[in-house]
């Protein structure tokens, strides 16, 4: 039995050898933790508490399935994480560990793979494997004087039900013993090291629990949309800048496949990738009906040469009306020859998009549903700030909300920057949560249209001459004439005019 567990030496050595932040965090949830394969695999991002500094397991053995088990994150565990969360710009959504951004989670395969190469390059570490590293965490939280009572609770033997809280588990001594075991007698090299270099200080993580799907206070809208969408309706969001318009559009779930465009300055080569698409997954069979076998092979080439025009006719020539949903990120920016192929394809698909404002050259989405996003009301802006919120540490939590919403105004993004400012924060007392608040650039932001102003003031000029007129005074009859030539140009000066004013 001397081979089922690795010292703490034989572990050193094997997370010494790792080069990727994801494999070390692997085999510390296995060493560290005692977590079975499927749990580390099946691990989300909402089952760890980074405040209390621990991971909440769900047991997914067929016998035990249901339970849950409160596992204390060890010192090395912790800094890996926050290591691994700032390599990957944030904390994900999902699945920790995964291909396709936290969908699912990887496979049992590319753990066994991982291990055995590091296996490799440690000669003195024999038949490593996921379930050897957990034995070994039990064993060495045994030698370090660990009682059976909390190694069983650790390694979830115990046949609990679901919201049973492990009344006689102490955290804190469990985490002592955890980190105890980790501590090996360093060598004089690493000791000497240690006194020229010393080790940082470890990095708090704070996180903010969002998920991007999660909408709040926009029930009324998802149901409107979702009701347009079933109907066959085409649905246009509008509101203004943060108000949520994009989170919302990519939120809503449809029944129907989704055929995505998110960059309206490339129309073309968006049409071209959801054809490619279609031509490799559902209308493979069209594909096989309208070109031959040689032009399959090279399908990229052989449709790229199309216009826009003709990419819009073979989108609607191998699709059903109303098959699809057409998902256009923006039409703020759309340019004429777009405009001419969204008026083709509206009838055929339905779309959804979202617009800032409704301007002339949008005439085609003026039978869309439209649904427009207002600022949150208080009580939905309190309730987004403590879902984000939550995890933080505030001298006042009144102080920190009453704060953020003076200054977001029921704007949501300006609320999930604000709380993300705040997270980077080791201790939030009123002060600290003030100079970041007052200190927030946004709440000098905002989009201003000056058109309003400027025909006033035309409208005034105008008047002036029209006075000039009747009055013979030539100093008033130039400015007139003057500001006549001006209004030739106005709608330049609106363009101008339009911009974010700080």
């Amino acid at each position: 039995m001397e081979n089922e567990f690795l010292s703490l030496g034989q572990i050193d050595s094997l997370l010494g050898s790792v080069k990727l932040t994801r494999h070390r965090l692997q085999i510390l949830f296995l060493a560290d933790g005692g977590l079975r394969v499927s749990e580390m695999l099946n691990l989300k991002w909402e089952s760890l508490d980074f405040r209390n500094r621990t991971v909440v397991v769900a047991t997914l053995k067929k016998k035990e399935k249901g339970v849950k088990r409160s596992i204390p994150m060890s010192n090395r565990l912790y800094d890996c994480l926050a290591q691994y969360i700032e390599e990957i710009n944030g904390r994900g959504t999902g699945f920790i560990f995964s291909k396709d951004g936290g969908l699912s989670p990887i496979s049992r395969q590319a753990v066994n793979k991982m291990l055995k190469q590091l296996e490799g390059m440690n000669p003195e570490v024999e038949d490593v494997h996921p379930h050897k590293l957990r034995h070994s965490f039990a064993t060495n939280l045994r030698a370090a004087g660990a009682e059976l009572e909390d190694i069983r609770d650790a390694l979830g033997h115990s046949r609990l039900e679901t919201s049973l809280i492990y009344a006689h588990q102490d955290q804190d001594k469990l985490r002592s013993l955890i980190n105890r075991h980790q501590d090996i007698k360093p060598s004089i090299g690493a000791r000497i090291k240690s006194w020229f270099l010393p080790k940082k200080k470890s990095p708090k993580v704070s996180v903010l629990e969002y998920d991007a799907n999660y909408t709040v206070g926009r029930e009324a809208e998802v149901k409107r949309i979702e009701s347009a969408i079933e109907r066959h309706i085409n649905v246009v969001i509008c509101g203004s800048v943060g108000i949520g318009k994009t989170h919302l559009l990519n939120a809503i779930k449809f029944k129907k496949t989704v055929l995505e465009i998110d960059d309206l300055k490339d129309f073309r080569k968006s049409l071209l990738n959801i054809l490619l698409f279609l031509f490799n997954g559902d209308k493979e069979a069209a594909a096989k009906r309208l070109f031959d076998k040689n032009e399959r092979d090279d399908l990229h080439k052989t449709i790229n040469k199309d216009s826009l025009n003709s990419l819009c006719d073979l989108l609607m020539q191998i699709t059903v009306p109303k098959e699809y949903v057409l998902r256009i990120a923006d039409i703020d920016t759309i340019t004429p020859s777009v405009v001419r192929a969204v008026e083709k394809l509206k009838n055929h698909f339905v779309i959804i998009t979202t617009v800032r404002e409704i301007k002339m050259n949008t005439f085609f989405i003026y039978d869309f549903e439209r649904i427009t996003l207002e600022p949150l009301p208080r009580v939905e802006g309190i309730r987004l700030f403590h879902r984000l919120c939550n995890q933080l540490q505030f001298e006042s939590m009144e102080h920190a909300r009453n704060k953020v919403w003076d200054i977001a105004q029921g704007n949501p993004k300006m609320i999930v920057e604000l709380c993300t400012r705040l997270s980077k924060e080791e201790f939030l007392d009123t002060d600290v949560v003030s100079e970041i608040c007052d200190n927030y650039i946004g709440r000098e932001t905002r989009e201003f249209d000056m058109s309003i102003i400027l025909f006033v003031l035309l409208g005034g000029v105008m008047a002036l001459k029209y006075i000039g007129n009747e009055s013979n005074d030539p100093d008033l009859r130039m400015i007139g004439g003057l500001m006549v030539i001006v209004m030739l140009f106005a709608r330049s000066f609106f363009k101008i005019s339009k911009r974010v004013g700080l």
